[in-house]
């Protein structure tokens, strides 16, 4: 009996083997699906789906679930504010200039192309940009006197005109006259003004500003009428501009146009409105690029914190937060530009010193923030990184849990010596013709 009992004792050993066996391999095949669904990292709905299925499989709780999934939006809304202020800094409208003037009613400036660098002018405006304007005096429109020959000597030739009154009458005769010189490329334009008394005169006025626009009116009508004189004289402007801190003497300038640059680099531009003096500066309009690092800074420590509040879910979950707690780029040159690390390597912002900073240097604060080994770049790879993180990595402790769990649950138990009846009660029978056998 004692070699029955032994081989009973065997076979005991052997199905619990077996269990225990079917029990692993089972854990081991759902671990598998685990790297099959965690691969797809895009946040598709297959992909929420398959979380949803293994984790079902696994008793994870739903708390575990939505930690993947917060996980997952974190590290892409950091990429996403990274990837903004990468954008804009291999931009050449980076950083955009504000530029203004002290006094409007002397010059509106503006910026033809983003200035080179802050700065400072004094703009003096001596004198206007003018076009020559040539006024007959009264015609009576009633009458029939207005008859003659018109000749305009312009930059572009001398164009010949003329007027018959005694035909067609003053007031057809001028009109007409002035449609002919406006159809033609004499640069001149023609305009009737009815005055008092049933008369009008005729206005010519140089199409452009400066002495290049200067015309003269000659022949028997322009004699009649009194156009050969010029009521105002064709001139170009004046201007004197000094840059601040600059040791050179204020440049004097004319312009054939009151369109003008105020800077060397023909990049501030303004319109000369009337004599007198305003300061015109160009400074860093640092407000959007600001407001885009603060949305950094924000989704950065949300990640961290969440990161720390879920440090015990898995090894991912650790390595993640040692890779972010290490600063995105040298310390020394965050704090050019506004930036520190906190003790918990959170990230604080100083709007104000980074303003300051981006006033006095833009291009380095550029180079800080977006540049090739700056804020932006070390951050978008910490998220990147993160983004490739599996969800078996992630929740490997909780993995375990549920593991245990499902091991030492009764019902799973029971369950799988059920599923084996068949083959427990086969060996039973194996035991039993042996025992027949040998006694």
């Amino acid at each position: 009996m004692a070699g029955i009992t032994g081989i009973s004792n065997l076979y005991s050993q052997l199905n619990s083997y077996r269990l225990l066996s079917s029990l692993s391999t089972q854990q081991i095949q759902r671990i598998g699906a685990v790297n099959r669904t965690g691969a797809n990292r895009t946040g598709s709905a297959s992909k929420q789906g398959s979380y949803r299925q293994y984790y079902s499989t696994q008793t994870l709780s739903p708390d575990s679930i939505g930690f993947v999934q917060s996980y997952q939006r974190s590290m892409a809304e950091m990429m996403t504010a990274a990837q903004s202020l990468l954008k804009a800094g291999s931009s050449a409208s980076a950083a955009p200039m504000k530029i203004d003037s002290s006094d409007k009613a002397v010059a509106e400036v503006s910026a033809s192309w983003r200035p080179a660098e802050a700065a400072e002018y004094t703009l003096d405006v001596r004198q206007l940009a003018a076009a020559q304007v040539n006024r007959s005096q009264g015609i009576d429109l009633e009458g029939q006197d207005l008859t003659g020959d018109l000749a305009l000597q312009t930059a572009a030739g001398i164009f010949r005109f003329q007027a018959d009154g005694a035909k067609a009458g003053n007031r057809e005769a001028l009109n007409r006259l002035a449609e002919e010189i406006n159809r033609s490329e004499a640069g001149v334009t023609a305009a009737v003004q009815t005055l008092e008394d049933g008369k009008a005169s005729l206005t010519l006025t140089s199409a452009r500003t400066g002495t290049d626009g200067q015309f003269a009116a000659s022949g028997s009508l322009a004699s009649l009428a009194g156009l050969e004189d010029a009521e105002t004289e064709a001139q170009n402007a004046v201007y004197t501009v000094q840059k601040s801190g600059s040791k050179l003497p204020a440049r004097e300038s004319t312009s054939q146009t009151n369109s003008v640059y105020v800077d060397s680099s023909f990049r501030i531009k303004a319109e000369l409105k009337s004599t007198g003096s305003t300061k015109v500066t160009a400074a860093a309009d640092s407000s959007k690029t600001a407001d885009a690092i603060q949305n950094l800074v924000d989704r950065f420590n949300s990640t961290l914190t969440l990161l720390n509040d879920n440090a015990d879910r898995g090894e991912g979950v650790l390595k993640q937060m040692r890779r972010m707690v290490l600063p995105p780029t040298s310390q020394r040159s965050m704090e050019l530009a506004g930036l520190s690390i906190n003790k918990d390597g959170t990230m604080r912002f100083d709007r104000q010193l980074y303003t300051k900073a981006e006033q006095e240097n833009p291009s380095l604060v550029r180079e800080i923030i977006s540049g090739s080994y700056g804020l932006a770049n070390g951050v978008f790879n910490d998220a990147r990184q993160g983004m490739s993180v599996s969800s078996r990595s992630l929740l490997s402790q909780d993995l375990k849990e549920a593991q245990l769990a499902s091991i030492y649950n009764p019902a799973n138990i029971m369950g799988t010596y059920t599923r084996n009846g068949v083959y427990n009660m086969s060996n039973f029978y194996a035991v039993n013709v042996l025992m027949n056998l040998m006694v």
